[in-house]
């Protein structure tokens, strides 16, 4: 039975939970709307104790964009093209997905986070057959209230060797923006040369919130935890030691949730998320004054097309 995690592996998670995955948002002005700039940023980051080294990482995230003032549209999106995935990309990553759904029943989780572990390991064949014989992989998907970004299958990009052993498959740099072989669709800022965009909002009749908020969350499915201990001298040791070093994996996914958790509740993130998620980042915004102005010069705002609105009414009656 492995020791629980020590006061210092909680401080070396904690440090790990704001480093591998962050947002930002920007919010410009156009004519009579509003342009969003989005970019999501992930890295595996590791740390090292006195029995083992622990690395960290992400397959798959989603952003979640909320603006009550505001309709969204024409939402980016984007695949990376069979030419950049590495040889050995879907060949490991299917046999992830077969061990994390073993690790979830032998290390019987808690319910919320064994549930991410099981439909990871449930959803092997589909995964396999999804990817087989396409040419395209979709990195970023628009989804109701927001993107996925990643999935089961993860990164495709990365070739054996470029990072840890185990850890190949994670969400690394930087994402939203069309670069690095990722092929966008979707608007473009100043035309068909022009930088990609988020999407497009417009501001809502009788709706006065200028809002708008960002949030990154992870999901215990999607969690990658590599241990590498050190020291180990023979087989049935080595045996042992996996054994143990299996119940430390489980232990430390909890920890690393709950340290997200508390941080959620610490920056009053929105507590809906879905059983097995946790909370990245956040960021909030409050929408830029419009191009055409009203009155004495004062920008045009959601509240202002409300009350102009009413006045030419009231006018004609």
């Amino acid at each position: 039975m492995a020791k629980d995690v020590t006061r210092q592996e909680n401080e070396n998670l904690a440090k790990v939970a704001g480093q591998i995955g962050a947002c930002s948002l920007l919010p410009v002005a156009k004519d009579g709307h509003i342009i969003l700039r989005i970019t999501a940023n992930f890295a595996v980051k590791s740390f090292v104790t006195k029995d083992f080294s622990v690395s960290i990482g992400l397959t798959q995230a989603t952003l979640r964009l909320t603006h009550p003032g505001f309709d969204a549209s024409q939402a980016y999106q984007a695949h990376i093209d069979s030419d950049f995935w590495a040889e050995s990309w879907a060949e490991k990553k299917a046999v992830h997905g077969e061990l994390s759904g073993e690790l979830g029943v032998k290390t019987k989780l808690a319910p919320w986070l064994t549930l991410g572990f099981k439909a990871g390991g449930g959803r092997k064949q589909s995964n396999e057959e999804s990817i087989k014989g396409k040419r395209q992989y979709q990195i970023v998907k628009p989804v109701p209230g927001g993107w996925e970004i990643g999935s089961e299958l993860g990164e495709p990009r990365t070739a054996s060797g470029a990072v840890k052993s185990g850890m190949e498959n994670c969400l690394q740099g930087g994402y939203m923006s069309g670069r690095n072989n990722e092929s966008g669709e979707g608007l473009r800022e100043d035309g068909a040369k022009g930088e990609f965009v988020a999407c497009r909002l417009d501001p809502r009749e009788d709706a006065d919130d200028p809002t708008i908020s960002l949030e990154l969350v992870g999901s215990a499915g999607a969690l990658k935890i590599v241990i590498d201990r050190k020291n180990l001298d023979s087989s049935v040791g080595h045996f042992l030691k996996s054994t143990e070093d299996d119940d430390k994996l489980a232990k430390l996914k909890q920890a690393f949730i709950k340290i997200c958790y508390d941080k959620a509740i610490r920056d009053k993130s929105r507590g809906d998320n879905l059983a097995g998620e946790f909370f990245l980042g956040r960021v909030i915004r409050s929408a830029p004054k419009l191009a055409r102005a009203t009155g004495a010069g004062r920008a045009r705002t959601p509240r202002d097309a409300g009350a102009a609105d009413q006045a030419n009414l009231t006018r004609r009656s």
